[in-house]
C-alpha cells in the first residue's frame, strides 16, 4: 500500500550496525556498517552522536526516499539486568510479579518489562518468566539517536533477551523428552533446560563469541589500531580454535593459545556451575547442544566436551560462513525475526508519550471536522430559513423595509452567534481546563543553566487540572551546592504567578566523573487556567440556553 511505512530491524553491536527490511517475517534485504569498537564507550558518552552518520547512511541503503520507517533495535546492552523467575498464578500475574522483581533490584533509574517464557516442567499454574531492565539513561539516548536519524522507534530489545527467547523457544520445541541448549550469541549466553512440557532451567550470562573474536585480534594484530577490527572474527570462524586446527600457523597459534585458553575455561565453568546448581543431581543431563553464531566456530565443541565431561553436539545449522553475514541463517538476528514471538521489550517514555500525543491530534482533528459539519449545517439551516422569508417580506417591501433589513440582521447575527457559541461551547467542556503552555514552557526555559537542567516535561490535563511534570537535575561542587541550586529552581517556579502549587517529589544523589555533586529531583507543578480565545462565546451561548428556560 502508497505510504506504508517501512519496517526495519536494526542491530547495534559494539563493532557493528546491522539492518534488514522485514515483511511478515520474511527478511527482504540486509545490510550492514563496520564501526570503531575502541570507540563504543566514547560514543555512548557523546549520546551515540558518532554512530549518527553509520546509520544514516544504513538506512539509505534499506529504503531509500521512502517514508519514515518503523525501527525494532536489538542492541547490546553495557548495564542490562536479565533474570528469570518460576512464578505462580495466571500469566499476566506472573508477568506484572517479574517486573515489579526486577525493578525493586534495579532502582528508581530503570525502566523494566517481563515476558512469559513458557510453562515450568513438574509445576503445575507455574510459568517461567524472562524479566528484564535498563538504565532509562541509555534507552533514552538510543531513542534520541534513533529519532535524529529520520526513524519512528517502536522497540528496543536487549540482545540478551532475544538470546533468552531464542534459547527458551529451541528447548520447548525440541523433539527429544528433555533437552539441555547452549546458546551462544555475540555478547551473551543463554542455558535453557526442558522438553514440549516445560522449562526447568533458563540463565543467561554474559559471554559471547565476540569475546574470542576479540583476542584473536589482539593476537594478530597486537600493535595494529589501524587494523581490520573484523580480521581477528573472520579467523575465528574460518579457522576455529587453534587446540586442534592445523590451519594457524605456529606463531600465531603460540600467541593465541595462552590468550583463549583463560576464556574458554570461564564459559566452561559457567556451564558446569549452571546446570549443578539449577538441575538435580539425578535429573542432570548427558548431553549439551550448542546454538547460536558461537556454536558454528570450528572445534569450540570439542574443546568444551573435554572440560565439561558432557556430549557436546552443535545444532543443524549453524554456520560458520553465515555468521559473518548481516542477518543470514545462523546469525541470531535471523533467529529471532524468524520467531519473533513475545519478547520482554523497554519502551522509552519519550515513546509512550509519542504515541499518546498521535492519539491526542487524531482526536482533536476528528473534533475539528465535526465542529466544522456543524457550523456548516448551522449555515445551510439558515439560509434555506431567509429564502423562505422573502416573498413575505416582498409583499410589504414599501412600509417594512427599513424593520426588515434591522430583524434580518438581528436574526442573522442571533443565529450565528448561537451557532458559533454552541461549537465553542462543546468545544470548551470537551477541552477541559488549559494552561499558558507557551509561557510555562518560556518559564522552564529561563531556569534551566549550567547548574540545572530538564531531561523530562510532561505536560497533561488531570481531573484537578493542568500540571507539568519534570525530571531534572542540578550540578554544585558538593552535596551542600547542588541542594541549594535545586532550592533556588523551586523557589523561582513557586514564584511565578503561571504556578498554583508545587511538588517536590523523589530525589537522589549521585557524583560525576569529576567529583561533582550530582541532584536528580521530579517535580509537578500545578498550573494556573487560562482563558481560552473562544470562551466569550461559549459564555454567550450558556446565557441565551439558560434564558431560553426560564422563558414560559
Amino acid at each position: 500500500m502508497i505510504g506504508t511505512p517501512t519496517r526495519i530491524v536494526l542491530t547495534l553491536t559494539p563493532d557493528r550496525i546491522r539492518g534488514a527490511v522485514v515483511r511478515a517475517g520474511r527478511i527482504v534485504r540486509a545490510e550492514q556498517i563496520e564501526t570503531d569498537p575502541t570507540a563504543w564507550e566514547q560514543a555512548w558518552e557523546q549520546g551515540l552522536v558518532p554512530l549518527d552518520r553509520p546509520l544514516r547512511q544504513l538506512l539509505s541503503r534499506l529504503s531509500p526516499g521512502r517514508s519514515q520507517p518503523r525501527i525494532t533495535l536489538l542492541y547490546h546492552a553495557r548495564n542490562a539486568i536479565v533474570q528469570s523467575h518460576e512464578i505462580a498464578g495466571s500469566r499476566d500475574d506472573a508477568r506484572r510479579a517479574a517486573t515489579v522483581k526486577i525493578r525493586e533490584s534495579g532502582g528508581s533509574i530503570v525502566i523494566a518489562d517481563a515476558a512469559i517464557l513458557g510453562p515450568t516442567a513438574e509445576k503445575p499454574g507455574t510459568w517461567t518468566v524472562l524479566a528484564l531492565a535498563d538504565r532509562e539513561d541509555d534507552t533514552n539516548k538510543l531513542y534520541a539517536w534513533l529519532t535524529r536519524c529520520g526513524t519512528r522507534v517502536e522497540r528496543l530489545i536487549p540482545e540478551a533477551a532475544a538470546i533468552v527467547r531464542i534459547a527458551a523457544d529451541r528447548v520447548l520445541t525440541a523433539e527429544n523428552e528433555t533437552t539441555a541448549c547452549c546458546c551462544i550469541g555475540p555478547g551473551w549466553s543463554v542455558i535453557a533446560v526442558g522438553s514440549r512440557d516445560g522449562l526447568r532451567l533458563v540463565r543467561a550470562f554474559e559471554f559471547g563469541h565476540r569475546l574470542l573474536s576479540d583476542v584473536f585480534q589482539r593476537a594478530i594484530r597486537p600493535d595494529d589500531a589501524e587494523a581490520d577490527q573484523a580480521l581477528g572474527e573472520r579467523m575465528l570462524f574460518d579457522h576455529g580454535l587453534p587446540f586442534k586446527s592445523t590451519e594457524i600457523s605456529p606463531e600465531v597459534r603460540a600467541r593465541i593459545l595462552p590468550m583463549v585458553a583463560p576464556v574458554l575455561q570461564r564459559f566452561c565453568v559457567e556451564i558446569k556451575q549452571t546446570l549443578r546448581f539449577g538441575i538435580p543431581a539425578d535429573q542432570q543431563p548427558s548431553t549439551l547442544i550448542l546454538d547460536g553464531p558461537g556454536a558454528a566456530i570450528p572445534y569450540l565443541a570439542s574443546a568444551v566436551t573435554d572440560t565439561v565431561n558432557m556430549h557436546i553436539r552443535v545444532a543443524p545449522g549453524c554456520d560458520g560462513a553465515g555468521v559473518l553475514k548481516p542477518f543470514a541463517p545462523g546469525t541470531f538476528e535471523y533467529a529471532w525475526v524468524r520467531a519473533e514471538t513475545d519478547t520482554a521489550e523497554l519502551i522509552p517514555h519519550a515513546v509512550m508519550e509519542q504515541k499518546q500525543s498521535d492519539t491526542f491530534r487524531r482526536c482533536l482533528a476528528a473534533g475539528a471536522i465535526g465542529a466544522a459539519a456543524l457550523l456548516g449545517a448551522e449555515y445551510v439551516h439558515i439560509t434555506g430559513q431567509n429564502r423562505e422569508l422573502e416573498p413575505r417580506f416582498a409583499q410589504h417591501a414599501t412600509t417594512l423595509a427599513a424593520l426588515s433589513r434591522e430583524e434580518e440582521a438581528r436574526e442573522r447575527i442571533n443565529r450565528l452567534a448561537g451557532a458559533a457559541g454552541r461549537v465553542a461551547l462543546r468545544v470548551t467542556e470537551s477541552a477541559g481546563p488549559s494552561a499558558d503552555w507557551p509561557a510555562v514552557l518560556a518559564l522552564i526555559a529561563e531556569n534551566a543553566s549550567e547548574h540545572a537542567r530538564f531531561d523530562e516535561i510532561d505536560a497533561q490535563v488531570t481531573a484537578t487540572g493542568p500540571e507539568i511534570r519534570l525530571k531534572g537535575s542540578t550540578v554544585g561542587t558538593d552535596d551542600t551546592s547542588a541542594a541549594a541550586a535545586l532550592t533556588e529552581v523551586v523557589q523561582a517556579l513557586q514564584a511565578s504567578p503561571l504556578v498554583t502549587a508545587i511538588n517536590l517529589g523523589s530525589t537522589t544523589r549521585d557524583t560525576l566523573a569529576d567529583d561533582r555533586a550530582v541532584r536528580h529531583f521530579q517535580l509537578t507543578l500545578r498550573l494556573a487556567t487560562s482563558q481560552a480565545a473562544h470562551q466569550p462565546l461559549a459564555d454567550y451561548a450558556r446565557r441565551a440556553g439558560a434564558a431560553k428556560e426560564q422563558t414560559p
